[in-house]
């Protein structure tokens, strides 16, 4: 169905656009909050106006009507002369007096016309039809897809700070047997100093004794 595609180009986020703007309203952007704790991210608010016709939309659904037109004189063409009329100074009644006796010439009858808006109405519905399909195909791929999309990576943020509080609990046990070492190289160190002089001062005791013994058995005894 044409009409599909048109309602779907409406939706179409170009290469490189952030997100899509909703038909008829207006979005405010997100706020983006780093969270590097396990709790999931709020959903995003937004905050969407009261819809109002669009440019766009009216061509879209006319076009539609057209694809679809009568032959003949029928509803299209006495608006299409409603339309014209509305450049003249003249009142309402009078306008529909004027485009009607225009339509009468070529065939139509208020009932005719009547029959065919009523056949328009229902070609629009079925535009309205397609509309809300579209848009619950665009609701899944936009909007639907993103919310998996930022499902996974809550999920990989959860389980990133698992391993950070891990790998913080692993340094911090071996900072603390950095700490024991340090403070068993200080101990080892300090004794091993003391014994080292206590050593040196045995040892030149000795050696002064010895020395002295010598030098008075030098004397002492001859």
């Amino acid at each position: 169905m044409e009409i599909f595609k048109n309602l779907k180009s409406i939706f179409i986020v170009e290469a490189g656009a952030d997100k899509a703007t909703e038909p008829g309203s207006t979005e405010t952007p997100a706020t983006t909050n780093e969270n590097t704790n396990n709790s999931p991210t709020a959903p995003p608010t937004v905050s969407v106006s009261e819809g109002k016709p669009e440019d766009r939309f009216i061509k879209v659904l006319y076009e539609a009507i057209k694809k679809q037109g009568k032959d003949g004189f029928d509803y299209l063409e006495f608006q299409e002369s409603l339309e014209s009329l509305e450049k003249l100074s003249m009142d309402e009644q009078t306008r529909y007096q004027s485009a009607f006796a225009v339509a009468k010439t070529m065939g139509a009858t208020p009932a005719s016309l009547i029959e065919a808006a009523n056949y328009y109405m229902s070609v629009l519905h079925n535009e309205e039809k397609a509309f809300e399909e579209t848009l619950k195909s665009q609701m899944q791929l936009q909007v639907g897809d993103k919310q998996s999309e930022k499902q996974k990576l809550q999920e990989k943020i959860v389980a990133q700070n698992a391993q950070i509080a891990a790998l913080q609990k692993e340094i911090s046990q071996h900072q603390s047997q950095l700490d024991n070492i340090d403070k068993q190289i200080s101990d080892a160190s300090t004794k091993i100093e003391t014994t080292k002089n206590n050593f040196i001062a045995s040892y030149n005791q000795l050696v002064d004794k010895i020395t002295q013994d010598i030098e008075k058995m030098k004397q002492y005894l001859k």
